[in-house]
C-alpha cells in the first residue's frame, strides 16, 4: 500500500524551505524509509523543480536534494530504482548509515509495520545519525494485513493514537495532525 498522500504537500515544503536556507552547503540529502512506490520521491522531486523553475525566472539557482531509499520488498523496490540515487533493498534494521549521511529521514507510513522495540532502534537510531530532522508519518488505530503479496503491508502496532506515540516514542513531538486519524512527528528540537 502506498503511503497516504494526508499532508505530505506540508511537509515537503518545510522540507524545500530547509533546501533553500543559506547554511545548506550541499544538496538536501534525504533518506525514504519504506519507499514503497516511491510517492514521496516524486512528490519532492516535483516540487523541486517547481521552484527551481521559478528561481531560473528570478536568475536565482533552486534547492538541490539528493534522495534514496530503503525498501524491504523486492518486487516494490524493482519498480522505482530510476527515482532514487541509491536504494537498499531489506529490513531498515539492517541498514547502518554513516553520521549525518542524511539530512531528513522519512518514515513515512513504516513504524506501524513493527514491533515497538525495533521501531524505537530506528528511530533512534536515526535520530542519532541525521543532520536535521526525522519525519513520521503514522495513522491511528488502524488494522491492515498483508497486502499485494507484501507479508511487511501487515500493520504491527494497529493501536496507535497520539496518546501511545508519546509514550513509546517520547523524543518525537507532533509536527501537525493531517487527518482525524492521521499525523506526522518529528524529532523534539529538530529542523522542521
Amino acid at each position: 500500500m502506498a503511503s497516504y498522500d494526508y499532508g505530505k504537500d506540508k511537509v515537503i515544503a518545510r522540507l524545500l524551505r530547509l533546501a533553500s536556507k543559506s547554511s545548506m552547503t550541499g544538496p538536501l540529502r534525504v533518506l525514504d524509509v519504506g519507499a514503497c512506490d516511491g510517492k514521496w520521491a516524486r512528490m519532492i522531486y516535483e516540487a523541486v523543480y517547481k521552484v527551481k523553475e521559478a528561481a531560473f525566472l528570478k536568475d536565482e539557482i533552486g534547492p538541490e536534494v539528493c534522495i534514496d531509499a530503503v525498501e524491504i520488498f523486492k518486487p516494490s523496490a524493482s519498480k522505482i530504482l530510476e527515482l532514487y540515487d541509491n536504494i537498499f533493498v531489506g529490513n531498515i534494521y539492517n541498514y547502518h548509515y554513516g553520521f549525518h549521511q542524511y539530512d531528513i529521514i522519512i518514515f513515512g507510513d513504516v513504524i506501524e509495520h513493527m514491533e515497538v522495540a525495533p521501531a524505537q532502534y530506528v528511530l533512534d537510531y536515526a535520530r542519532g545519525n541525521c543532520s536535521a530532522d526525522i519525519i513520521v508519518g503514522v495513522p491511528f488505530k488502524y488494522k491492515q494485513g498483508p497486502l499485494y503479496g507484501n507479508p511487511w503491508e501487515k500493520h504491527v502496532q494497529d493501536d496507535l493514537t497520539p496518546e501511545l506515540m508519546a509514550e513509546r516514542y517520547p523524543f518525537l513531538e507532533l509536527m501537525f495532525q493531517a487527518a482525524p486519524d492521521y499525523a506526522y512527528y518529528h524529532m523534539k528540537g529538530g529542523a522542521l
